[in-house]
């Protein structure tokens, strides 16, 4: 999905069934870490999510993203890209859309055009909190809330690149 006013490109959620099913990234229902460590973003955000939109999953099998067994072609990952990343905060509140009606009673406070595909939960940013490095943002797409959250926790995550 691309976001013609950003120039962003959004990662779409399928399968909101609340059943998380890790070996696709796009499952609504997958929460992640963010840091194993309180600090590095080391936790499954890179480890899984990332990984596997950006290629071959690196952390997983020993192989570099984007790149054949043998280093020398360049293959696609999710969309035939291989820069997926975390938003930051403010990319991640730019499709926030707490008019959208049940916003906050259910209905996730999202741009319409994302679907009904997205868990009305908290979603991690790649924006780390300036007073405490164990902390990142979040926006929490239930209620359209941005906070704070230890890097330990569980949350969902959208990916994103430069679309344009």
């Amino acid at each position: 999905m691309t976001d013609f006013d950003t120039g962003l490109q959004w990662e779409q959620k399928n399968s909101p069934d609340g059943i998380a099913y890790f070996p696709s990234p796009h499952d609504a229902d997958n929460s992640y870490t963010w840091s194993t460590t309180g600090v590095l973003a080391d936790g499954q955000i890179v480890t899984e999510f990332l990984s596997r939109l950006n290629g071959s999953a690196p952390a997983l099998f020993g192989l570099d993203p984007c790149v054949s067994g043998d280093h020398t072609t360049v293959t696609g990952g999710f969309a035939g890209h291989c820069d997926w990343r975390l938003p930051t905060v403010a990319e991640l509140t730019s499709i926030q859309d707490t008019s959208r009606p049940g916003c906050g009673a259910g209905t996730p406070c999202i741009d319409p055009v994302f679907g009904d595909t997205l868990v009305a939960g908290a979603y991690w940013s790649a924006t780390t909190f300036a007073s405490d490095p164990n902390y990142a943002w979040s926006v929490y797409f239930g209620g359209g809330d941005v906070s704070i959250t230890i890097k330990a926790s569980n949350d969902y995550v959208r990916a994103v690149r430069a679309g344009l």
